[in-house]
């Protein structure tokens, strides 16, 4: 069957795709893609203190995540109908950043013997031995690649592609925050 020029086109358009994206990923030391100047400016605008490391990773944490009220979960773990209403509108130029941020993994799913759905929580005594955490003072991730190595009793730095958008777990219910993770760094 011969190709059409559009066909051959489409396929070497899908292929150079993959292959950046490729390129980027799951090798622990990719940076961040560059974000336009307008952006940039929304986001410092909105958060005047925020930062980017050398790679480009905007330095997030718990302090500024959870700088707002939010309705306390129910005692009953279960998803929240309009919980994203409660986050204030400057948090939303924060979706589709590379960013980091320091916190607790709490796994939730394995794979080969390694971690590749988790939660970063603020607290480690959070879920388990303490307080429930509120919705914004967690994050549910996806890991790209095979997974982490479960690290539990000390603080780790988190990178990957952070978002405002409904995060679920049957252990702590409805959360505001997702991450799609590509690296992960011992303190």
């Amino acid at each position: 069957m011969k190709k059409t020029s559009w066909q051959i086109g489409c396929v070497a358009g899908v292929i150079a795709c993959g292959v950046a994206l490729l390129a980027g990923c799951g090798d622990g030391k990719s940076t961040a893609a560059p974000l336009s100047v307008e952006r940039v400016q929304e986001i410092k605008e909105s958060f005047p203190k925020l930062e980017q490391d050398g790679d480009g990773y905007w330095k997030l944490d718990f302090n500024l995540l959870s700088s707002y009220p939010v309705t306390p979960p129910s005692t009953e773990i279960a998803k929240q109908d309009n919980l994203l209403n409660e986050v204030p509108k400057k948090f939303y130029n924060l979706n589709g950043i590379h960013a980091q941020i320091e916190g607790y993994m709490l796994a939730l799913n394995w794979e080969n013997g390694l971690v590749t759905e988790f939660l970063i929580l603020r607290d480690p005594n959070a879920c388990c031995y303490g307080q429930m955490p509120l919705q914004n003072e967690w994050i549910y991730v996806v890991a790209d690649g095979d997974g982490y190595e479960e690290i539990i009793t000390e603080p780790q730095i988190f990178y990957g592609t952070f978002e405002v958008a409904e995060g679920f777990s049957e252990h702590v219910g409805s959360g505001v925050y997702r991450m799609r993770c590509n690296r992960v760094v011992r303190q």
